[in-house]
């Protein structure tokens, strides 16, 4: 079978063969790949890269890759060029399936108007990552109105403070929504997804399938006795869906029964900021390092740069929580790749993660912008290690069956045969 994958990141696999550095999102996507290169299936994958950037092709044995133009700055424009490159790819290859990774981006609409163009609708499917449109109705969930129309001179040069990134993503919305109602089959793995797709295509094929993780995280096992006892650590604090204002607003809490708790995320150090950093950042890194300062938190967070998998991993293993603050998510990948190492969970109960993560048997949960609640979860978790560490077990069992790589690989060439009709 001759499969295509359009997706929004180059997966190292591409990387190596065109000599360039891999994205560090899309795991998951590098994952399935890996698997699916030790069959005999034809793989071609497709990632955006700037519009300046030299257009490229390279293949070696049984994978291709090629490159189309995005708009890096106004993600939220439609390229035509970009349709024009798609439709030359799918003339050239002729593949079976197409398979998209996200709706995210324009580029899913140019890719699935390409293929109506050249007759190839019927074989495309679309994967359902994260709903962008529904990301933009919380998108600045928590911050104060004060914030939302604030600016550095980075937001002002780019015209993308906190209020534009939403209507950024509202407009992406409404591009998600129309390839949404284009196409006939659609994969996603959370109820909550499935019926966001079935309000914008009620005819649409939905298929069930889960994500393979990156490959690090099917190895070790989270030991309490080999955690910092009283850390805490959750993956990102870059943008504001993520939820991390929200962490900061719950650690006060936390530090009056733990003084000793201590917070670590990824990302530059916040709490040290240089003048030239506060005008060339983003104007939601200002007012957490604010925040930071005003809740009397420097002490009690390291920022650890940006990290490998197998960096991710190792601060996994080490921190004695994991901590999931976002206002919305589908299915969230930090979320399962801690359950695969069987540690402690407290996650925001947004989105379809209750789909792949059971509060009360898994970790714990609560509402998203309740920060007393999110505090008295981590204060739960630590003051009880032994139930601590047998969500952390019960967990991990959990997420071996939704993230098994095999039977994942084996759901997606199902769908893809049901639609090829092979």
């Amino acid at each position: 079978m001759k499969i295509l994958w359009v997706s929004n990141t180059c997966i190292p696999q591409a990387a190596e063969l065109v000599g360039t550095a891999a994205d560090v999102g899309g795991g998951w996507v590098a994952g399935l790949a890996q698997t699916l290169l030790q069959t005999e299936h034809m793989l071609i994958s497709c990632w955006p890269v700037g519009t300046k950037t030299p257009l490229v092709t390279a293949s070696k044995d049984n994978f291709t890759c090629y490159n189309f133009p995005r708009h890096l700055v106004r993600r939220e424009r439609y390229l035509p060029n970009t349709e024009r490159r798609f439709a030359e790819i799918f003339q050239k290859e002729q593949p079976q399936i197409i398979h998209i990774f996200g709706t995210e981006y324009p580029h899913t609409l140019a890719a699935v108007n390409a293929a109506q163009r050249v007759g190839m609708l019927s074989r495309v499917c679309v994967s359902v990552q994260g709903l962008i449109g529904a990301c933009a109705e919380v998108y600045n969930a928590g911050l104060p109105n004060t914030a939302l129309h604030k600016y550095t001179l980075r937001d002002f040069v780019t015209r993308n403070n906190l209020f534009q990134q939403q209507r950024e993503f509202a407009a992406r919305g409404e591009l998600e929504t129309r390839a949404l109602q284009k196409v006939k089959h659609v994969i996603g793995r959370t109820a909550w997804d499935k019926a966001y797709v079935r309000a914008c295509n009620p005819n649409a094929v939905y298929y069930a399938c889960n994500e393979t993780l990156r490959d690090a995280f099917y190895s070790g096992v989270w030991q309490y006795k080999n955690c910092l006892p009283y850390s805490i650590f959750t993956s990102q604090c870059g943008y504001p869906l993520k939820g991390f204002h929200f962490l900061l607003q719950a650690m006060p809490q936390v530090l009056k029964v733990y003084p000793q708790a201590h917070l670590y995320t990824t990302g530059p150090n916040l709490t040290a900021l240089t003048p030239l950093q506060k005008l060339t950042g983003s104007y939601y890194a200002v007012y957490l390092a604010k925040q930071i300062k005003e809740l009397g938190l420097s002490g009690h967070i390291t920022f650890l740069g940006g990290l490998s998998a197998l960096q991710m991993k190792e601060q996994y293993l080490k921190s004695n929580v994991f901590v999931s603050p976002s206002s919305i998510e589908n299915s969230p990948n930090s979320v399962g790749e801690a359950m695969l190492l069987g540690m402690p969970v407290v996650a925001s109960s947004v989105g379809g993660t209750n789909s792949v993560f059971t509060p009360n048997e898994d970790g714990l949960g609560y509402a998203f912008q309740d920060t007393q609640a999110l505090a008295q979860a981590i204060i739960t978790l630590f003051a009880d290690s032994a139930r601590a560490a047998e969500m952390g077990q019960h967990a991990r069992l959990h997420a071996q069956q939704t993230h098994d790589a095999k039977k994942n690989l084996a759901d997606i060439l199902s769908v893809y045969r049901d639609i090829c009709g092979a």
